[in-house]
């Protein structure tokens, strides 16, 4: 005879291959995050009432359950007693084959998940670094702008006089030209810079829709005077929410209906 006939090579194998099974589930379980789980409903119950000591003695117990049952078998059919433990060992290691393939897969798949946040995270950080250059380059214009605008408001300068000087600052800069779109190409580009001024000075009265009508009126009579020509269409329809066409235009509409303006870059 070959082999002993209580099979201690098995015996011992069978233990192994059990207690690889519990630290792959602990491996698994422990970093999953949720995403793993244990497939065995005793095993889970045992779990999830006494935690991990309590999975292990269960395992435990069931190794020393297949253990003494074997050496039983082996006293009246020792071949029977070897399959038997040949058999456990199969599933036991087939288990801990496909626990194994599991977490490489988890770990393969953290590592990409890993690698894509890095990757959007890098064109976040250019785009915000992007954003944050053009800010800085645009700053010098919404300073430009703010002060004339208060003075637009204050009455220290007309209409024209603000869009000139607007222009003779920022009518070369291809980046504050895109600002204009919302105006005629046509217009000469001092109009369509008044036409932006008119917008803004109008749009920081808030809520306050007659005194932004008022304003409105205002500004557009010095369109009218500075350049010899009615304000075009294109400014109208920003302003159509101040009715301008009438004489006394309707609060509780006009309170109702908030048309966009022209925004600043």
């Amino acid at each position: 005879m070959t082999e002993p006939t209580l099979h201690p090579r098995k015996q011992l194998l069978f233990a192994l291959l059990s207690a690889a099974d519990f630290g792959l589930t602990w491996w698994l379980l422990s970093g999953a995050e949720g995403h793993a789980y244990e497939a065995n409903p005793v095993a889970g119950w045992w779990l999830a009432r006494f935690g991990w000591l309590g999975l292990a003695c269960f395992k435990a117990a069931v190794v020393a359950l297949v253990l003494a049952l074997a050496t039983l078998i082996t006293r009246y059919r020792p071949r029977a007693a070897g399959r038997v433990l040949k058999l456990g060992c199969c599933c036991l290691a087939a288990v801990v084959l496909y626990s194994a393939a599991l977490g490489g897969s988890a770990l393969w798949g953290a590592g990409a998940e890993d690698a894509d946040f890095a990757a959007i995270k890098a064109d976040l950080d250019v785009h915000n670094r992007q954003r944050a250059a053009a800010n800085r380059r645009r700053e010098p214009f919404r300073t430009l702008v703010r002060q004339l605008r208060e003075d637009l408001l204050a009455g220290r300068c007309s209409l024209r006089e603000a869009a000139d000087r607007l222009e003779a600052r920022e009518g070369h800069n291809p980046e504050i030209l895109g600002c204009l779109a919302a105006f005629d190409r046509n217009l000469p580009l001092s109009q369509r810079f008044a036409c932006l001024l008119v917008c803004n000075a109008v749009s920081s009265l808030g809520n306050d829709l007659e005194g932004a009508r008022r304003l409105a009126l205002r500004l557009e009579h010095q369109f009218q005077s500075g350049y010899g020509a009615l304000p075009p269409r294109d400014l109208r329809l920003q302003l159509s929410h101040l009715h301008l066409d009438r004489a006394d235009p309707d609060d509780s509409s006009s309170s109702a209906a908030q048309a966009i303006l022209a925004r600043m870059p």
